[in-house]
């Protein structure tokens, strides 16, 4: 978890993108542990995905490690919904090339369905007709 705190502020995409690989294994081998890495591992992908000085494969890699730890996590990923709705909608609503940010916004699609499967009626407030 260090290494991968320590490297957001790296100017190397290519090392930044193994590193979130690794996390992914990381996250999804985790299973009922991942209630004492959570927090930080919430915050730590944020951190990537809303720098602004990351390359698309970046945010990409953080995307898909995002999805891994919202499917792991389950139930315990509710309390994050708010604030993770707020950044993958902004995703999937940024203007600019599409074929530049499709896996992107792709991958953020990911994430909210995860998002929506693990949580429950009574805690899912948000329409998703904006997406469809």
């Amino acid at each position: 978890m260090r290494v991968v705190k320590d490297l957001q502020s790296s100017k190397h995409d290519t090392t930044v993108q193994k590193t979130l690989f690794a996390l992914n294994e990381f996250v999804g081998n985790l299973d009922y542990d991942i209630k004492l890495y959570l927090d930080d591992v919430i915050t730590l992908l944020m951190g990537y995905i809303n720098a602004t000085h990351f390359s698309r494969d970046v945010k990409y890699w953080a995307l898909v490690s995002l999805s891994s730890t919202i499917g792991v996590a389950q139930k315990r990923i509710i309390q994050y919904t708010d604030g993770l709705m707020t950044t993958l909608t902004a995703i999937i609503n940024a203007q600019g090339s599409i074929a530049e940010l499709q896996n992107v916004k792709g991958q953020a699609l990911m994430c909210i369905g995860k998002l929506a499967a693990s949580c429950t009626k009574e805690h899912w407030k948000h329409d998703l007709n904006e997406f469809t």
